[in-house]
């Protein structure tokens, strides 16, 4: 059976039934026509085998690390005297369960710089952000029931949320900056000058803290997240990362393929 005669029967059958159920008229689309062949076929390119095993040497290594990296800090907390370089402390506060875990359930004991309540306002304005985007996906999936989706139009707290997405980032920004502020200020207390070289160190901290899970995701969705997805829907969620995730990784994609992202 072609596509012409799939897309015609399709249209008569869902027609006669829509317009007996519903008095409306319909129309037909066929988006996507899969055969054997292709659900068989391998059409992936270097860049993808590229990004895949780079996705699992980079989630192996990342295991690796935070095992290193808390046993050396149980280690070294256990020792009365810690012999620790100052390269390798970084990456042990960075990357420690233990030392994560403490600072995640631990207050900072400097009163005047107790900011715990602005941290737990922009952990609950990240975990809505997340959340709200997480969402995006059902919203472009056919649905059996439109009832449903239009069940939660119908609630109060529903067009609150959907209004409020725009703010809360923003709300999330703006904390995030502000904290970023009173870390300058706190500095800029303790020393007389800030210059470049404590400018550098904030940026290698945020890049080791933020790095490791944006390339996690980045490379996961480029090359294995593809192969997830099947089916009638599946194409609607394809884009540009698979072959343009590099450009990602050295932040340069509002450089190179701007309208590729």
């Amino acid at each position: 059976m072609t596509t012409g005669n799939v897309t015609a029967f399709l249209y008569t059958y869902l027609q006669a039934k829509i317009w007996s159920q519903y008095q409306l008229n319909s129309s037909i689309v066929l988006a996507r026509c899969k055969s054997a062949a292709d659900a068989n076929a391998t059409n992936e390119s270097w860049m993808t085998v590229v990004a895949g095993s780079a996705f699992i040497a980079w989630t192996v290594g990342a295991l690796l690390l935070v095992i290193w990296a808390t046993i050396s800090d149980i280690g070294n907390a256990s020792r009365v005297v810690k012999k620790i370089n100052v390269s390798s402390s970084v990456i042990v506060r960075s990357f420690s369960i233990r030392r994560n875990l403490s600072n995640l359930i631990m207050s900072d004991e400097r009163a005047e710089l107790n900011l715990g309540h602005l941290n737990g306002i922009r952990a609950i304005t990240m975990m809505i952000t997340l959340l709200s985007h997480s969402s995006i996906p059902l919203i472009r999936m056919p649905l059996k029931n439109v009832d449903q989706l239009e069940a939660q139009f119908d609630q109060s707290w529903f067009p609150l949320a959907m209004a409020g997405n725009t703010y809360t980032v923003q709300l999330f920004f703006v904390i995030g900056g502000l904290l970023l502020v009173v870390n300058v200020l706190q500095q800029t207390k303790e020393s007389s000058t800030v210059g470049m070289p404590y400018f550098m160190d904030r940026v290698k901290n945020r890049l080791i803290r933020i790095f490791p899970t944006y390339m996690f995701v980045i490379l996961f969705h480029s090359s294995w997240y593809p192969r997830l997805y099947d089916g009638p829907v599946g194409d609607r969620f394809k884009d540009h990362c698979v072959k343009n995730w590099w450009t990602n990784l050295l932040f340069v994609n509002n450089y190179i393929h701007p309208s590729e992202p």
